[in-house]
């Protein structure tokens, strides 16, 4: 018993500080991706290691060994730095991406995908958001087992992350 009302003050809690938005299904934008990897920074910028297949870099024309200078008129000085950056983009958002080619500055605008949603095998992803009192909204994801020994009680584990 004593399981069941933590987890039931928890839940109070939570809704005790966000309101769920009605009906909303995942109407946050994802993070966007530009699908490449690089290597360590060098005085021009950083070096294009590989280029996903088909993902915005290879689309837009990136190739191995290009060398990224800059995105949206920040200069990406390292790889951690590059993460941070791209991590403020949303998927679906054009960039201009700056590079250097066989020692030519070069130029390019594209859009980025949205980074995939997350996919559990053998369970059910439900996204939505709540509302939290300063106005902004932040992601839900409840991981519901399709199957489980403890539904013949009625009671179904799940995992709820707030991103």
């Amino acid at each position: 018993m004593k399981h069941n009302t933590l987890h039931a003050g928890l839940l109070l809690l939570a809704l005790g500080v966000c309101s769920v938005v009605a009906g909303a299904n995942d109407d946050l934008a994802r993070r966007g991706t530009i699908g490449l990897g690089v290597q360590a920074a060098t005085d021009e910028g950083l070096p294009i290691a590989v280029t996903r297949p088909q993902g915005p870099a290879d689309r837009a024309g990136l190739k191995v060994g290009d060398v990224l200078v800059s995105i949206n008129g920040t200069k990406v000085l390292g790889q951690p730095q590059l993460v941070e950056l791209l991590r403020t983009i949303p998927g679906g958002a054009e960039v201009e991406v700056k590079f250097i080619r066989d020692h030519t500055p070069q130029s390019i605008k594209f859009k980025l995908d949205a980074t995939p949603g997350e996919q559990v095998e053998g369970s059910d992803v439900s996204y939505s958001s709540v509302t939290v009192p300063a106005g902004y909204q932040l992601r839900t994801i409840i991981t519901r087992p399709k199957e489980s020994p403890l539904a013949a009680n009625g009671k179904i584990p799940a995992f709820m992350f707030v991103q």
